[in-house]
């Protein structure tokens, strides 16, 4: 069973981020300040409703690839799953480290 930085690391790569990408950094730091503002802490707390607008504004930061747009969007239905949920477990991961 993968580590918990490795499922990280392999969502980061499904989405179109290398290893140390600095657009991911600049999406993160977007990311991270607009849940501070909205004060989500984690996916339970935040419900389905914020989770779901939380997701749409990650879609739309700046520094998030086209290419996981596109597969979100546009993607075969296994594709599209698998991307969500990585986008789920980079969301949580920026949560959990802020």
């Amino acid at each position: 069973m993968p580590s918990a930085k490795e499922e990280v690391g392999r969502s980061k790569a499904l989405l179109g981020w290398g290893e140390n990408h600095p657009r991911y950094s600049q999406w993160r730091g977007g990311v991270k300040a607009w849940a501070r503002t909205k004060a989500i802490t984690g996916k339970r707390q935040a419900g389905s409703v914020l989770w779901g607008q939380f997701k749409t504004m990650a879609l739309a930061e700046t520094g998030l690839p086209a290419s996981a747009k596109r597969l979100l969007e546009k993607g075969a239905a296994t594709i599209k799953k698998e991307t969500e949920i990585a986008l789920d477990k980079i969301l949580q991961e920026v949560l959990k480290k802020s």
